[in-house]
């Protein structure tokens, strides 16, 4: 099968990334981006791709477009590339506001493909949740926490969308869409919200979603805690604790495991043009990505 023309736009940090994962899977056929200094840079890097400062240059030549700019033009150009009947790639969060993405989901067509960049499901544990299955279903409590210290990025946007969009997606893997939401939220060094604690009501457990851009020190793990036993995964670091016995001195015996860091980029992307070509399963579809912003939409109800 010859090889899917690609269409990027935003040639910014993180799409010269994909850029890259696109060059080498498929063809890069085209680089969008309104600043001149990316699209010199981005000709340099790739000759043999269209360099251009607007989509609708490219947008009938392509088979599938990689949105992958700031969150404000998601819904914009989103909605070209589906009007246009072309397939999607869009990072997360994949609109600003819900209104927007259930816009998006009216304009879609059930012959294109439309995946949602929630990178950390390919993390190879996610593929082996079966293991923990018993733990996993009779968890009471569940802490999801992603802090870092601020780094000057993403000012733009709060906490909310910048870091734990990444662990709604991961509960709503786990747990589905939650009952109700409450949460707490606080500027610290930005006019948005550097730190927000959430929980997401279930009925038969709470999970807890601790995110922060100012902290001194640095974590993504998942802890679950219930009746069949415990459980951590260290996202961070590649580790998997479990305990779900005593030994005969009544002491929790922990199990500790290890798993491979895996180009997620790449995997994503290849599952993408996997769905195009072989119509396989979307990896991360827009009801996904539609449920994350409804949790969104919940949280920041509940703070103001």
């Amino acid at each position: 099968m010859s090889k899917l023309k690609i269409a990027l736009v935003g040639y910014g940090h993180l799409g010269k990334w994909h850029a890259e994962k696109a060059n080498t899977l498929e063809e890069l056929y085209a680089i969008v981006d309104p600043l001149e200094d990316n699209r010199d840079q981005a000709a340099s890097k790739f000759p043999n791709a269209k360099v251009v400062s607007s989509l609708e240059e490219i947008l009938d030549e392509v088979d599938a477009v990689l949105v992958v700019t700031p969150t404000k033009y998601h819904y914009e150009i989103s909605s070209k590339v589906l009007k246009a009947k072309k397939h999607l790639f869009c990072e997360k969060p994949v609109t600003e506001t819900l209104d927007q993405a259930l816009e998006l989901k009216k304009l879609s067509a059930p012959e294109n493909v439309i995946q949602v960049g929630h990178s950390e499901r390919c993390h190879k544990i996610f593929e082996n949740l079966e293991s923990y299955k018993s733990i996993i279903d009779n968890a009471k409590v569940v802490n999801l926490i992603r802090v870092s210290s601020y780094k000057g990025r993403a000012s733009d946007v709060s906490v909310i969308e910048d870091l734990m969009i990444h662990d709604i997606d991961l509960a709503l893997l786990l747990y589905g869409v939650p009952n109700d939401v409450r949460a707490k939220a606080y500027k610290i060094y930005t006019d948005n919200y550097d730190y927000c604690l959430a929980e997401l009501i279930y009925d038969e457990r709470s999970v807890f979603i601790e995110a922060s851009r100012s902290d001194v020190d640095e974590k993504r793990e998942i802890k679950i805690h219930g009746t069949q036993g415990d459980l951590k995964f260290d996202l961070l670091n590649l580790e998997v604790l479990s305990s779900d016995s005593l030994d005969d001195k009544n002491v929790q015996q922990v199990k500790k495991e290890t798993y491979e860091r895996r180009d997620h980029l790449f995997i994503e992307q290849e599952k993408f043009y996997d769905s195009i070509k072989n119509k396989a399963d979307v990896f991360v579809s827009l009801d996904d990505g539609i449920n994350a912003m409804r949790v969104i939409d919940l949280i920041k109800k509940d703070i103001e």
